[in-house]
């Protein structure tokens, strides 16, 4: 009896899927980094501070980026030890919490990732960053009438 299914068949735009239907091989964000979902949160509280002059401000939003790379960090060594998850030896050794340090490392290959980035997603969160941002200095520049 032959399951799989051919056709199109939609998927969910946010799903961060990150080990293959058998849990063997790694696919995906999972390529980038073990905890996508941390990391970009963190990235982003990067780019929101550099829209700020003031210290405070700056400290506030890069915050994230620290509690991706602690709470990442932590959440491995809990799984490491079967504590509310399993990380299993194989995929700690050959993916990596911080970005793309396993592709770096050529423990990941990257010519799969191009493969399976869901293109339109970026490209669509790319040019709503854009906008965003040139609103964002639009609106600083007409302040300083500059």
């Amino acid at each position: 009896n032959n399951n799989k299914q051919t056709g199109f068949h939609a998927r969910c735009p946010f799903d961060f899927s990150s080990v293959s239907k058998d849990d063997s091989v790694v696919v995906g964000m999972n390529r980038i980094t073990r905890h996508p979902m941390l990391w970009s949160l963190g990235i982003s509280g990067i780019g929101v501070a550099l829209l700020y002059p003031y210290p405070t401000q700056i400290v506030a939003f890069s915050f994230p980026i620290v509690f991706a790379l602690i709470g990442g960090a932590h959440k491995d060594y809990r799984y490491r030890r079967n504590w509310g998850g399993y990380l299993s030896p194989e995929l700690d050794e050959s993916t990596s919490n911080i970005p793309f340090l396993a592709i770096i490392t050529g423990k990941q290959p990257i010519g799969p990732l191009v493969h399976e980035i869901k293109w339109l997603n970026s490209i669509i969160a790319a040019l709503l960053a854009l906008s965003l941002c040139r609103r964002r200095w639009r609106l600083l520049l007409v302040k300083n009438k500059l």
